[in-house]
Parts: structure tokens; sequence; C-alpha cells
């Protein structure tokens, strides 16, 4: 068996009183993986896909960050949110109100078609 073969047993075992299992690296991609968790999944996608991928209908901030399990509002907005709606995947639902307390956000059709690709690449 070559180095690059994926291996599901250990490559040494150690059994006097204790036991070392050491695993030789997968190929397979942790998003492909059918038994990882969605949260699990997007922990090894790129911050923009991992919020596209959460919205579903109009949410506001805190169900996105909730959905995300970030609590840091302005960590989520400088590395989540501004890139998204600044690459169009994203649009506010009060653009002339920015500020609005009852803001909310929603995949444009940009997002969509992302949103769509990625749900795709996950559940391979």
């Amino acid at each position: 068996m070559n180095n690059d073969t994926p291996r599901t047993k250990p490559v040494f075992s150690l059994n006097d009183g204790f036991n070392l299992n050491l695993w030789r690296k997968s190929d397979i991609d942790a998003i492909s993986t059918t038994h990882d968790t969605t949260h699990d999944s997007l922990d090894f996608m790129h911050k923009s896909d991992r919020l596209v991928l959460v919205v579903s209908g109009e949410m506001n901030r805190g169900e996105l960050m909730e959905k995300l399990k970030i609590s840091n509002r302005v960590y989520f907005a400088k590395n989540y949110l501004k890139p998204v709606l600044e690459s169009g995947y994203l649009e506010k639902t009060i653009p002339d109100k920015p500020q609005s307390k009852n803001q909310q956000y929603k995949l444009t059709r940009k997002g969509k078609v992302l949103q769509r690709k990625l749900k795709k690449r996950i559940n391979q």
C-alpha cells in the first residue's frame, strides 16, 4: 500500500499497558464526509462560504451569529458580514437605514447560486 492511499486502520499500535494508535491522514475532505455535522463541515470552509450556507430567508445579525456559533459582534461584522455584503452574496432588507434595529439580511441571486453549490458539495 503506498503512502497516498487513505487508511481506515492504525498504522502502528503498541499494546503493553497502554495503547498508541497513529492514523495516517486520509484524502477524504471533511466537507464530503457524511457523518460530519453541518457545523463541523463549516469549520473547513472560507468564512464567506460559511455565512452564505446558513442564510435562510431573511435573518437578523443575531440569528446569523447564532447559526455560526459566533458571539463577538465586531468580529462577526468585520470577518463575515462585511465581506459577504461587499461580494454581493448578501443584501440588507432596509438598505436606506443600515443601522436600523430591524435590519435583516437575505441572499442575493448570486448568493443563492453559491449556496446551492456549497450544499451540493457538502452532500456529496
